[in-house]
């Protein structure tokens, strides 16, 4: 039987992407990794200009308490900018960079503009985590600027895109919070996303490939029915692409009010999130429920998900052909 397919719905990065690795044949070879980003992004020329100001007139560490970036796109724009504009010869940044996720610190820490011992929080998840993490250790590194005859703390810069979740500020500014203990921050967009032209037609594409190529090697027909393995596998990285995604892989037809169980076994196709906020996404808009949440926003996490799934699935043969539902099973 040739390697299951799994198709991840993001942008490969370089010159190693970990998911590559991860599910390459030195990671798991009982699949081969296929990389589809359905986001495209353009910068935001006004505010990458004000981020510029800010760097080549050294201000940064004095005007801001910490930098914020949630994002691989952020990460990518403001190295970009701050390799531009930081006059020859400039020290490695002394101010505190807090991040989500080991991917957006590894891409962080190939800059040398910006000190290793400086990245702090990417054993968090998700904004959340990170917010509260902020709140516990920013006290550490917190700046302090002039307000008037006061001293107070520097704002936060959050480097964003143009469509974000306001999670860090309501955590940050929590009105149950003393007032000395509430954090400043300043959002400043720096890119916009939209979903790619075509990004449907190309998913749609892909998937019918893969099944193609399956069939060529032998494998059994292109539908299967649960219980048995799915016979190729989708990540969804974001909520921005979810529902173009499911109507590619014909689990959401037009005028649905929610995913169809009886077309989702027929198509066996599993579907796993990289994290809590999609899986929510795509129950709450869809009334779908995808077959894996990563533990973690990893490789590793995503691989041991999929493991876990699949070895459910034999032992619960009994279950979905009394009508159990699987899902229920497994959260309870």
């Amino acid at each position: 039987m040739s390697p299951t397919p799994i198709i991840l719905l993001k942008t490969k990065s370089t010159p190693i992407d970990p998911y590559e690795s991860q599910f390459s044949s030195s990671g798991s070879p009982d699949f081969t990794p296929y990389f589809l980003p359905p986001l495209t992004h353009r910068a935001l020329p006004d505010a990458q200009a004000r981020l510029e100001r800010l760097i080549s007139n050294s201000s940064l560490s004095t005007t801001h308490s910490g930098i914020i970036l949630t994002s691989a796109r952020a990460v990518e724009s403001y190295i970009q900018i701050l390799t531009a504009s930081s006059p020859a010869g400039e020290a490695q940044l002394t101010i505190p960079h807090y991040v989500v996720g080991p991917a957006t610190r590894s891409a962080l820490s190939a800059c040398p503009l910006v000190s290793p011992s400086r990245i702090l929080g990417s054993h968090t998840g998700n904004g959340e985590e990170l917010a509260r993490f902020i709140l516990k250790e920013h006290h550490r590194h917190d700046q302090h600027i002039s307000q008037g005859d006061a001293e107070v703390i520097a704002p936060l810069l959050f480097l964003a895109g143009e469509t974000h979740r306001n999670t860090l500020s309501r955590i940050l500014q929590d009105p149950s919070l003393p007032p000395q203990n509430r954090l400043p921050i300043q959002i400043l967009p720096i890119y916009t996303t939209g979903i790619t032209d075509g990004f449907e037609e190309e998913v749609t594409r892909l998937v019918q490939n893969c099944v193609a190529e399956m069939e060529q090697h032998g494998d059994e027909g292109s539908t299967v029915s649960i219980p048995k393995q799915p016979r190729l596998w989708v990540v969804i990285f974001s909520p921005q692409g979810a529902e173009e995604t499911l109507r590619a892989i014909g689990y959401l037809r037009e005028g649905d009010d929610g995913v169809d169980d009886g077309r989702r076994r027929q198509r066996g196709i599993g579907v796993a999130t990289i994290g809590p906020t999609t899986r929510d996404f795509l129950l709450h808009s869809f009334n779908f429920t995808a077959d894996v949440c990563a533990a973690k926003p990893t490789p590793a996490a995503v691989a041991e998900g999929i493991g876990d799934f699949q070895g459910w699935l034999p032992r619960l043969s009994s279950l979905y052909n009394s009508g159990v539902s699987l899902s229920a099973k497994r959260d309870g």
